[in-house]
């Protein structure tokens, strides 16, 4: 079995990426990539991205592309890693490494997309709950550092364990 997968809708099929496949209580980090249209049937797109062995990520579509963004690695239900990578596809076969993102490395954070652009709220580093906000949003032109800006988004609240969020009429949950 798999846990703690990306998962995705992503032009018209549903896509699931990376995780950890479990066997006798143990976890074995992925990073590959299965779609399907119907949840019945799955093919296996990639058994092997680009991207390095990760869990915990987040996996959603935001400007007509996917982008996955953190992460973390364990062994044996220890910590090995975790990441502040930012990874982007156009299909889901052919991934780039989009920027290293500002924003501390993590993994369980949750991300949606809004109105204004990619958020994403909380995670964990190596040690504590974070409880930062961070907006993705697209330049109107492409500069030297790239066609993103990450900013760091005002709030007040502390986040104390796992975050999850949902979008409903515009609203954030």
């Amino acid at each position: 079995s798999r846990h703690y997968a990306g998962v995705a809708v992503f032009y018209d099929k549903l896509w699931l990426m990376g995780g950890e496949h479990v066997a006798k209580s143990v976890g074995f980090p992925l990073n590959d990539i299965w779609s399907t249209v119907d949840g019945l049937n799955w093919t296996c797109v990639l058994s092997n991205a680009s991207w390095s062995i990760r869990a915990f990520q987040s996996l959603l579509p935001f400007s007509s592309q996917f982008f996955m963004l953190g992460g973390g690695v364990y062994q044996d239900g220890l910590l090995v890693r975790k990441y502040n990578e930012v990874w982007s596809s156009r299909d889901g076969t052919e991934w780039a490494r989009d920027l290293e993102a500002p924003w501390e490395a993590r993994d369980g954070q949750a991300a949606v997309v809004t109105s204004e652009g990619l958020m994403i709220i909380g995670g964990k580093n190596d040690i504590t709950s974070l409880s930062d906000v961070w907006l993705l949003q697209m330049k109107v032109a492409k500069s030297s550092d790239g066609f993103w800006d990450w900013l760091l988004l005002p709030h007040n609240y502390r986040i104390v364990g796992a975050v999850s969020l949902a979008m409903f009429a515009i609203v954030l949950l």
